[in-house]
């Protein structure tokens, strides 16, 4: 069998790229969800325990400063036993609206 030098080859075609699909009612999904953490202003004291969804932790910090044009003001640091939660946030009627959490460890 005789074979040409110049072989068919799809390496050489266009790539085929394809955008992100739409969520299921045709919206891009969100960037970023606000969930209210049932958290009250009057309740966040310094090693106190709370019931955080359905378990117990303690207050770790709350950081309320705020810096120029800052678009999360408050991060409250929670220990849920094996790591740390932050939740990262703002107060809305005297309740934690939280936008993002991230988990760090506690090594």
């Amino acid at each position: 069998m005789r074979t040409s030098p110049k072989k068919s080859s799809t390496k050489f075609r266009p790539t085929l790229l394809t955008a992100p699909r739409a969520g299921p009612v045709g919206r891009l999904p969100l960037v970023g969800e606000e969930r209210p953490t049932g958290i009250n202003e009057d309740e966040i004291h310094y090693g106190r325990v709370i019931d955080f969804e359905g378990r117990s932790a303690r207050i770790a910090g709350l950081n309320t400063k705020t810096q120029i044009n800052a678009p999360y003001p408050r991060r409250l640091v929670l220990d849920v036993g094996d790591h740390y939660l932050v939740l990262i946030g703002y107060f809305r009627g005297g309740e934690l609206v939280e936008e993002r959490r991230e988990r760090h460890s506690k090594d």
